[in-house]
């Protein structure tokens, strides 16, 4: 979770340099509702870090990337 705390300047800094950019986001499941509250994000992409063990979870987390 501090790892969100102090990358949300960056967002802002993203956001206020190209404002029409799409910037989406990939976070612990566990603290994805923490970034519910952030504005500019076009999408929050959660995922199971303790799931991403072995070919099978990368692949679900891949998948998850990608819709």
């Amino acid at each position: 979770m501090g790892d969100i705390v102090h990358a949300l300047p960056v967002l802002a800094s993203l956001r206020a340099e190209w404002p029409a950019a799409r910037i989406d986001w990939l976070v612990e499941r566990r603290h994805a509702s923490l970034l519910q509250l952030v504005d500019g994000l076009a999408q929050r992409v959660a995922i199971d870090t303790r799931r991403i063990v072995g070919p099978g979870g990368w692949l679900e987390t891949i998948g998850a990337l990608r819709r």
